[in-house]
């Protein structure tokens, strides 16, 4: 970001965010963002017109100013993306490091961290017969000390594969939900300002642990290419929130941003530092050029998901794992 008083500042017209001092005394959190078009540059102020109206920063106040890509033009509608790219974008914003082909199917394996990267993600067909694949995989999974399971959604598909799934002892357990929104269309002139780092350093990842113990696989996972670590609050981390987001690589198509990994400290919750994380990383992803934000929360979990219906995220879809018994969490 350059300086407001630099000739780096871009022209009256363009798409900006403007980091903030807040007016308030004591504000917390202390800086904002004012996300939209500059409308007006004169010796005492920046004007940047938001979608909720008009905002007038003080130049005494300006942090940082950087030129953002306007919104785009084609229409966007999250809630039509195909149930199988979701689920795949998913997939890669975790990668597991142990993975196979299996026709359409993906088999992961991470030494039982996490369902996600120790499940078949099974969309689209197996390339044969389903209990072959289904003996296929429990083989493969049996070679690595781990048991048979599938992160099947609810589709079409998932409708034809079930009997086999029931005809080989496997229940569903663990259903989860895929939330989707536009970016621009939410409203992130209230961002607060998270920091941010490409891995998990000791600080972060002991925060993470209030979520789950990360293993040896996990550091490997939460650092894959194109995710940031981010934590926000008083003292940060341990004693605020923490979040992670990972944005899909630019391949000229939509991009796409995935939030995991939330979560705040028992004793700030309910002061708006979870909202204020979700509005910091939806920002972060729109600065990186993503349109769609995606991510997953239990049914069940209110206070989650009336958050992101504020936020304008609805949901796409529901998955759930197969596995003998219930799976490990």
């Amino acid at each position: 970001m350059s300086a407001p008083d630099l000739p780096g500042l871009p022209p009256v017209g363009s798409r900006v965010v403007v980091r903030h001092r807040r007016p308030e005394p004591g504000a917390e959190p202390p800086l904002s963002d004012a996300l939209g078009d500059l409308v007006e540059v004169s010796e005492g102020v920046l004007v940047v017109r938001t979608r909720r109206g008009d905002v007038t920063v003080s130049r005494d106040a300006v942090v940082a100013v950087k030129e953002v890509p306007p919104p785009p033009s084609v229409p966007f509608d999250p809630l039509a993306a195909d149930i199988a790219a979701l689920q795949r974008l998913a997939d890669a914003s975790w990668p597991a490091p142990d993975r196979a082909a299996l026709g359409d199917w993906t088999l992961r394996a991470a030494g039982g961290w996490t369902r996600r990267a120790n499940s078949v993600l099974a969309v689209g067909a197996p390339g044969r017969g389903w209990r072959a694949a289904l003996e296929l995989c429990r083989g493969w999974y049996a070679e690595r000390g781990l048991p048979l399971l599938l992160q099947v959604p609810e589709d079409d598909t998932s409708a034809l594969l079930e009997p086999a799934l029931r005809g080989c002892g496997l229940v569903p357990s663990g259903a989860t939900d895929v939330l989707v929104g536009d970016l621009s269309q939410m409203d992130l002139s209230a961002a607060a300002e998270a920091e941010w780092a490409s891995g998990p350093d000791p600080d972060w990842l002991a925060t993470y642990r209030h979520q789950r113990d990360p293993g040896t696989a996990g550091p490997s996972v939460l650092a894959a290419p194109g995710a940031e670590l981010g934590s926000l609050g008083p003292g940060r981390g341990e004693d605020g929130g923490i979040v992670r987001l990972w944005t899909s690589p630019d391949s000229g198509t939509t991009r796409w941003a995935v939030l995991s990994c939330l979560w705040v400290s028992p004793r700030h919750r309910g002061e708006g530092l979870g909202t204020a994380l979700t509005l910091a990383a939806a920002r972060r992803a729109a600065e990186h050029g993503a349109r769609g934000l995606l991510l997953q929360v239990l049914p069940g979990n209110d206070p989650a998901t009336a958050l992101y219906a504020r936020l304008g995220l609805r949901r796409h879809h529901r998955y759930a794992y197969w596995g003998r018994s219930e799976p490990q969490a």
